[in-house]
């Protein structure tokens, strides 16, 4: 249940959060307070979904138009039920399932040290995560040339059950913004009577000091357009600073066009038929010097990248797709 998500959450720093709100914007705290809480209650809107669509700075129209914590969980349990989470979020399967699209090498604690001897002689670079790992949390790049000890690596994937990939080599006009990460596009699309279309992009870009371009991560996002792939916005953070130019590469943002669009559409919708029961997938893609590769699809992509890059609610998207599911 959706209540669930504030067990563990950070109190304290919400609520200091929100006294820096109320000094810089000229509100006062305690009715910030209340207006959170009346949001929460009568809508389930997280901490975080409060300070980055800056709820407090939306009037009651402008409110209704962001998805919550509530309404997403209520509708991927209508488009993407959990009984059939196991083939995305678990990334072995899904790397046995989706093999025809991901196109990479793996290793696993299905295979044997013989298998990891081979795989680790393939490669210079590998990349190492855990198999149920969320929002890019835990992850790490290596050189093959550092694994000394090869019972003691292949104990420590099986012990720890993780996933260990062939470093993806990325597009040379997408490694310009920057090169410490693999910079994706996340693309959603829904698939319903089997009619799989494109609804949403944006290219997700590391700050050039982490291994990963996730916006829990450091990394930001900007716009694309879904019919040419040309990036429309300014990219953003977590903490809503906006970049015209990636702050260490200084490449720029708007205007650029994502090299293969054509072929990343074409590819996330053949592998959104894959899983019909699934109906809404956000699809993490690379771009390769030859052509995208999925990285890994996610069952339940959340919105808050969507509304904080879109810069508006997004809740057409959740009423469109339920209207053509009552269909």
């Amino acid at each position: 249940m959706w209540i669930s998500k504030f067990k563990n959450a950070n109190y304290k720093g919400f609520l200091t959060k929100l006294k820096e709100i109320a000094q810089k914007e000229g509100k006062v705290y305690l009715f910030l307070i209340i207006d959170y809480l009346f949001l929460l209650i009568f809508r389930g809107f997280a901490f975080n979904d409060y300070l980055n669509y800056e709820l407090y700075n939306k009037n009651f129209k402008e409110r209704r138009q962001y998805v919550s914590v509530k309404d997403q969980d209520k509708f991927y349990e209508i488009v993407s039920p959990s009984k059939y989470k196991n083939k995305f979020s678990n990334k072995s399967n899904f790397m046995r399932l989706f093999k025809d699209f991901t196109k990479r090498d793996f290793f696993d604690k299905k295979n044997s040290i013989d298998d990891l001897v081979k795989f680790l002689n393939k490669h210079d670079e590998i990349i190492i995560k855990p198999v149920d790992g969320l929002g890019g949390a835990n992850i790490s790049k290596i050189k093959t040339k550092n694994v000394k000890n090869i019972d003691l690596f292949y104990n420590d994937v099986v012990k720890n059950n993780y996933l260990v990939e062939e470093v993806i080599k990325q597009h040379k006009s997408l490694a310009e913004f920057s090169k410490s990460s693999i910079n994706t596009i996340r693309i959603m699309t829904s698939n319903i009577n089997n009619k799989p279309k494109v609804i949403f992009a944006t290219l997700r870009v590391g700050n050039g000091k982490s291994h990963v371009d996730n916006f829990h991560q450091g990394g930001m996002a900007s716009l694309v357009n879904i019919e040419t792939g040309i990036i429309t916005s300014d990219a953003v953070d977590k903490n809503l600073t906006k970049y015209k130019y990636h702050p260490l590469s200084k490449k720029a943002f708007k205007g650029y066009k994502i090299p293969y669009f054509k072929e990343t559409k074409e590819l996330v919708l053949k592998a959104a038929k894959v899983v019909p029961e699934i109906k809404v997938v956000g699809w993490d893609i690379a771009i390769t010097p030859n052509g995208p590769t999925i990285v890994e699809g996610n069952r339940r992509a959340g919105f808050d990248i969507i509304q904080v890059v879109s810069g508006t609610g997004r809740k057409d998207i959740i009423k469109e797709i339920l209207k053509e599911l009552s269909k």
